[in-house]
């Protein structure tokens, strides 16, 4: 392959690119087109849209339009579907959907291509239907999560088997792999001979603006008890929810501040969720983009406080780390491996007396070699 030649590197993604649900991979999704620079072009595919329901949305224009960070090298490209959604239980309207999907996409993509060297993105398992579908040069598999353990946790062992399936399918038609973490490192080198470690991404210049004087913290912030104690990401099962209760009501004269979508039906309707989230001490906001620099330089210390009895979170690489290590706060985690990679950011409490522990020492100890090595990390 010739490496001076342009490159298209197609990314298939499960949900709209703007959705809060897929804001956590937006970093490494820049970083891809940052990489690309002047010499190549991005395409993100979206799952196809009933033709009626864009045109609703006065999104027409959707298509083969440019992202809202206005990227020159970066498109979003969303197939139109002749059927709504609930039509698509039929498999062979599913097919025919697909059939169709598959023209647009790629009388697109032979529009652009030219002689570049076409590359297909995949990072979750079942976009594997696109795998073969373009005639791309090279196909790429970031693993950043062991899919099967997530999913039997939040769905149970049926999905597990559909989605290790898929995932297996990938593997084997992928010409190298990119794993986020050392765990899920070892694990796909057992399952392939072209595996390398690739760590996450942070959007630095987004999240670093929580250090800026010019930040504004809301109003009402200012009246919340100190120190302040945050919470970034999404709330299930993997989130300690006895953990958070216990340290919640030991320290009434803290404030948690909590940060993320509830996109756990069963978790968020749980007794112990509820009785948290009913605390005084406890403040509970949904998943505000544009102001999270805003919430998190009010924020003293930020917690990783996930369940580790899940192997889900044992092979996990939390972006959040990097995330608040760019807003030049300190961290408290539970004893998640990826995290011990990162002493100088992180201290590891294995039981609740140490995270309350670990709190009040990075409070007592907060100082400015610290921010020096956050950005260093960052």
């Amino acid at each position: 392959m010739n490496s001076e030649k342009p490159m298209l590197a197609v990314v298939y993604i499960p949900g709209q690119w703007d959705s809060p649900s897929f804001k956590h991979r937006q970093a490494s999704t820049d970083s891809l087109a940052n990489a690309l620079g002047d010499k190549g072009i991005m395409v993100v595919v979206e799952p196809d849209q009933f033709f009626l329901n864009i045109w609703y949305r006065k999104v027409k224009n959707r298509r083969h339009k440019l992202t809202q960070k206005e990227r020159a090298n970066r498109l979003i490209f969303t197939p139109l579907s002749l059927f709504p959604a609930k039509f698509l239980r039929s498999a062979r309207l599913r097919s025919l959907n697909f059939f169709l999907a598959k023209k647009q996409l790629n009388s697109f993509l032979n529009k652009i291509r030219s002689n570049s060297t076409l590359i297909s993105w995949f990072y979750r398992p079942e976009m594997v239907k696109w795998a073969g579908q373009v005639d791309e040069d090279i196909l790429i598999y970031e693993c950043y999560d062991s899919h099967d353990s997530n999913l039997i946790a939040l769905s149970g062992q049926g999905i597990k088997e559909l989605l290790g399936g898929q995932e297996n399918e990938l593997i084997s038609k992928a010409d190298f792999i990119f794993a986020t973490s050392p765990l899920l490192f070892e694990k796909m080198s057992r399952l392939h001979n072209a595996v390398y470690l690739s760590r996450n991404a942070v959007d630095v210049d987004f999240f670093s603006t929580a250090r800026k004087a010019e930040t504004l913290v809301p109003d009402w912030m200012s009246s919340l008890r100190r120190p302040v104690i945050g919470y970034l990401g999404s709330l299930n099962r993997f989130f300690d929810i006895e953990l958070m209760l216990l340290l919640a009501k030991e320290h009434g004269d803290w404030t948690f501040l909590i940060v993320g979508p509830e996109n756990d039906p069963s978790f968020s309707s749980s007794a112990g969720y509820i009785n948290f989230r009913s605390l005084s001490n406890v403040k509970y906001i949904p998943w505000l983009d544009d102001e999270i620099p805003n919430y998190f330089k009010a924020v003293d210390v930020c917690i990783l406080p996930w369940n580790t009895n899940y192997d889900f979170v044992r092979f996990s690489s939390p972006n959040k780390l990097l995330q608040y290590a760019a807003m030049g706060k300190p961290v408290v985690s539970t004893d998640i491996p990826y995290c011990r990679e990162y002493p100088a950011l992180t201290e590891i409490a294995a039981t609740p007396e140490e995270f309350s522990g670990k709190i009040k020492k990075v409070l007592a100890e907060e100082s400015p070699e610290k921010l020096e090595r956050s950005e260093e990390h960052t």
